[in-house]
């Protein structure tokens, strides 16, 4: 080869070297370092906090790596601090954090355990779990066996946390449901004293697993309870106990001023709409709790007195923010192994959807007092809502010290002169400080998210685009610290839905995708939830051509104020959002350069389709007595056959003496033959309702019924809904990303996505996750999202290189 063309050579590898085309490939992309990707996803090391009722420690829980552990510091220098271990959790979260004495901690676990911190003390202890909260469940009569004849079985019942005693230390209140099957199953409510480890019984009631929910009050006796088995919902109410009896169940509507009650019993078209929904009961059993959207555009809070029927003073209502959700459950909670194993010896607790973290309590109270001092407002950045006039002076002052942050008073000393503060932004979980009210002194004692420096976080802005025309739509946008160009490209991404809340919280996945170097979009699209009717109902009639248009508003705001790369976009979506962002592509086939869906689906009528229903885990021996109480039934149908056949040829067609016969053959004895008398029939209606009872009443699929209201029965077969009959215009690399801890997502519909794309010959990969261990949404997952950061940068990411004109160097 001549020397001057070997040069040639040489300098256009140089060229490659220095455009950086061979440093990034599909084969080893160069992304930002796995360390820093995986600190983007991690949640906070520093989940949960606490200031004792004396205000002179604070303790918070710490994760580093997969151990986790509880720091207790002295709020006064000079700062000492004790750590207390907790032994293997399989990677389980703790839920609940709280004092109950000057010296003790009780926490609450994602695997069902309670246990207590104390001072001077290494590990914590367990104080109950489900083999220490166990109850006697009974089964059927069973004369045959003397020494057991009520058929009674020892069944462990998972613990959860309800209340900590704010007036006897050491004291609180559990909640857990138990049951062989779903004849017997018992929600109780225990006292348990954290010192002896000794629980009593404080209220029980039997439920009809699932569709059954019962809501305990404060000292832990079961006031409300809802039946879910058909539209409209209906809510129960019982009186607290008084005079050594306990009142029986009434209608909650009976109670309410006639304006108000019909609010409470929701069926389909007021699921969101001119709805109440029951909160709960403050320190007076009397004044009930409730958000409401009656006559208004969003949910407010507010309380009545249920003796008088009048409206308490407790009214808080905030524009264009839903202080509560009315639904839930709109969509299934996907479980994990860990959780389904655990599940599976509690049939009760399997079919419910009873777990170890209680609903969200949006009223703050006094631990001193035990009063209601104001509102934890989700979704907004005020953050809180104070009643108290002092709180309200004191939020006014910290949001002064720290503009333009959240500042949450997350607790306070009994004297309430020092206050725990998280002070965050929708860019940093936020830090935990401690101020000192009277000195005036504010102390810094963690950083929750220390692994991310605060010099290099990418930076969020939220904005809401409002016109004449279209309804508010809020937006957030993630800037990367370091972005690749002055228009960086632009990854626009939909969350789950439809009418689920976006919180406005930090939301790990933005600032990971921002890692990359690029921007991203996220939008509040029509149909979401927690931003007033206007929004909710706007995505009725053709969500993907709403979200499409909502999008394109977006991207119309961002390209006036800051501009963009209209050729370096890219759609990802979770479930709903998944659907919509392959939707999308379909409308606007030249517009984007590849499509990522996690756990999306391929038409709208997968909204219409309820759950499958959760696999059988009954033991061998109810299988058994299935099948005995089956032939017991086909006995006795054929007896009353041969009978009729008797009367009405004057003979006997079969043997009279054989359906006792095979009735004592099955455990039923010769002479217990149930038919064999007009005056036995009940014990016969015991069998069939027996039978009937292995299928267990099952709840209203609240999504099902609403999603017909919503789009309309007609849009559940519409093709123009169905991803496969525009595959023509999906044009763009798609990436299918599924999970099988999601029971309302369906692994086969994405097989199918991918099989059809793959025989048009269009770009897709497909990946199906292991179980996750406990239960994770798909976004909290961060294997997948190291997937998605591997897809984008091969097929969003622009690394061609434009080779000029070459020439021979002497």
């Amino acid at each position: 080869m001549p020397r001057p063309f070997l040069r040639s050579i040489r300098l256009l590898a140089l060229t490659f070297l220095g455009s950086g085309f061979a440093l990034i490939s599909p084969a080893q992309p160069q992304l930002a370092q796995q360390s820093r990707f995986m600190a983007q996803l991690a949640p906070p090391r520093a989940h949960l906090a606490t200031l004792s009722r004396s205000g002179y420690y604070l303790a918070y829980t710490l994760t580093e790596g997969d151990q986790t552990r509880i720091d207790v510091v002295a709020v006064n220098p000079p700062y000492p601090k004790q750590s207390i271990y907790l032994g293997d959790t399989r990677g389980a979260r703790i839920v609940a954090l709280a004092w109950t004495a000057p010296d003790r901690l009780v926490l609450a676990t994602e695997d069902w355990a309670i246990a207590t911190a104390t001072l001077g003390r290494d590990v914590v202890e367990v104080v109950l779990d489900a083999s220490r909260f166990e109850t006697m469940v009974a089964g059927d009569l069973n004369e045959r066996d003397r020494e057991n004849p009520l058929n009674l079985d020892r069944m462990p019942r998972p613990p959860r946390l309800l209340h900590v005693d704010w007036q006897v230390p050491n004291q609180i209140i559990v909640e857990g449901v138990a049951g062989t099957n779903l004849r017997n199953a018992v929600a109780s409510t225990a006292r348990v004293d954290l010192v002896s480890g000794q629980w009593t019984i404080v209220d029980e009631v039997r439920i009809t697993a699932p569709a059954t929910r019962v809501f305990a009050d404060r000292l832990g006796y079961y006031r409300l309870q809802v039946d879910r088995t058909q539209l409209p919902l209906t809510w129960s109410l019982r009186d607290p106990p008084g005079q050594g009896h306990r009142p029986g169940w009434k209608l909650l509507r009976h109670a309410l001023p006639e304006d108000l009650a019909h609010s409470f019993n929701a069926d389909t078209a007021h699921l969101w709409n001119d709805r109440s929904v029951p909160l709960g009961f403050g320190a007076d059993p009397s004044v009930l709790f409730y958000s409401s959207n009656l006559a208004r555009d969003t949910f407010a809070l507010r309380s009545i007195n249920l003796t008088t029927g009048e409206s308490g003073d407790f009214d808080v209502e905030v524009a264009r923010v839903d202080l509560a959700a009315p639904v839930t459950d709109i969509a299934p909670r996907p479980l994990g192994r860990h959780e389904r194993a655990q599940r599976r010896n509690n049939p009760a607790v399997y079919y419910t959807d009873f777990n170890a973290v209680p609903p969200v309590d949006p009223l703050i109270y006094d631990r001193a007092t035990g009063d209601l001092v104001g509102a934890r407002l989700p979704h907004s950045t005020i953050d809180t809502y104070w009643t108290d006039s002092f709180f309200q002076t004191l939020q006014s002052q910290l949001q002064n010290d720290f503009p333009h942050r959240s500042v949450q008073v997350i607790d306070w000393d009994d004297d309430r002169t020092r206050f725990l503060l998280n002070v965050s932004t929708t860019a940093d979980d936020g830090r935990y400080i401690v101020y000192h009210r009277e000195e005036a002194r504010w102390v810094e004692f963690l950083r929750r998210n220390s692994d991310i420096p605060a010099d290099q976080s990418h930076r969020v802005e939220t904005t809401a685009i409002s016109d004449e025309v279209e309804p508010l739509l809020p937006v957030r946008l993630t800037i990367p610290h370091t972005p690749r160009s002055k228009h960086p490209p632009l990854i626009c991404y939909f969350r789950d839905g439809p009418w689920q809340l976006a919180p406005d919280a930090r939301f790990a996945p933005a600032h990971l995708l921002a890692e990359l170097g690029c921007r991203v979009l996220e939008i509040d699209y029509r149909s979401s939830a927690g931003r007033g009717r206007d929004l909710l109902n706007g995505g009725r009639i053709s969500p993907d051509e709403a979200a499409a248009a909502d999008l394109q508003r977006a991207l119309d705001w961002l390209r006036d104020s800051q501009g963009y790369a209209p050729r370096q976009i890219a759609l990802v979506g979770e479930g709903f959002g998944g659907w919509l962002a392959l939707r999308v592509a379909e409308l606007q086939p030249d517009r984007f350069r590849c499509v990522a869906s996690l756990d999306g689906f391929n038409d709208l009528a997968h909204l219409f389709r309820s759950p499958p229903p959760r696999e059988r885990i009954e033991s061998d021996s109810r299988g058994l007595e299935l099948a005995r109480d089956m032939f017991a039934m086909h006995d006795a149908m054929k007896a009353d056959f041969d009978r009729t056949v008797e009367l009405a040829t004057g003979g006997s067609a079969t043997d009279q003496n054989a359906p006792a016969a095979q009735l004592a053959e099955r455990g039923f004895g010769a002479d217990a033959d149930p038919f064999a008398a007009a005056d036995n029939r009940p014990q016969r209606l015991q069998i069939a309702q027996r039978m009937r009872d292995h299928d267990e009443p099952t709840p209203v699929s609240l999504r099902t019924r609403f999603a017909q209201w919503y789009f309309g029965e007609a849009a559940e077969n519409n093709p123009a809904y169905d991803v496969l009959a525009h595959l023509d215009d999906l044009r763009a690399p798609v990436l299918l990303c599924v999970s099988p801890d999601r029971e309302d997502h369906t692994i086969a519909a994405a097989a199918k996505l991918r099989d059809r794309l793959a025989r048009l010959n269009r770009p897709v990969e497909y990946w199906e996750l292991p179980s996750a261990p406990w239960s994770r949404p798909i976004s909290e997952r961060p294997e997948v999202w190291l997937r998605v950061a591997e897809f984008l940068n091969e097929n969003l990411l622009d690394f061609d290189v434009q080779i000029g004109p070459t020439r021979e160097v002497p």
